[in-house]
């Protein structure tokens, strides 16, 4: 695969919104020597990229997991119990119609709009590292899925007493999101 034309002209690889595995940037860096591989973090919320790092040798050999950067001029990062924060102008002025939610997750840190991502990490020499989420929001595919929402939405079925929806991980990934219903007494379960 990489010795086909298209590939060899591939300069820069990028990386935001899941997580970077270990092998997969130092197979890039073996098969694309040349290329630049970026890995950033940044929710919706804060103009997506707030953190980029290129991940070199260097960084191959000192970090497992890797570091998803620092952040970029003019925003700041804080870890306030565990979760990351991040402030600046970069920081949408919230969600339309949801006060509720915008009082939750947008605050004011240093006189400047903070969004509170519920996602948690750490900070090692002004450098980010992810851990995951403090919270039932999870990726998948690419998709951010709240799974609080699948199992409001069980619940409200006639024929469910009880729903539950959990996200399988491998190696700290989702692979998979299952739901599990208990019926109401004197309900079968068909499948349309």
């Amino acid at each position: 695969l990489r010795d086909s034309i298209e590939m060899q002209g591939i300069n820069t690889f990028l990386f935001c919104g899941e997580v970077l595995p270990h092998s997969t940037a130092k197979n890039l860096r073996t098969s694309f020597p040349k290329s630049r591989v970026l890995n950033t973090y940044g929710p919706t919320e804060a103009t997506v990229a707030t953190t980029l790092v290129e991940i070199d040798d260097a960084i191959l050999a000192r970090f497992d997991p890797l570091p998803v950067g620092v952040s970029k001029p003019e925003s700041a990062l804080l870890i306030e119990e565990g979760e990351i924060v991040i402030v600046g102008p970069n920081v949408s002025m919230g969600y339309v119609g949801n006060a509720e939610l915008n009082a939750a997750k947008f605050v004011v840190r240093n006189g400047q709009r903070a969004f509170k991502t519920g996602d948690t990490g750490y900070l090692q020499n002004d450098m980010l590292f992810f851990n995951g989420r403090n919270d039932d929001l999870v990726k998948l595919h690419g998709y951010r899925i709240e799974l609080n929402e699948i199992t409001a939405a069980l619940n409200k079925l006639p024929y469910v007493a009880h729903g539950a929806t959990i996200a399988l991980k491998r190696d700290g990934l989702v692979k998979k999101i299952v739901s599990l219903v208990q019926l109401l007494e004197n309900h079968q379960a068909t499948v349309d």
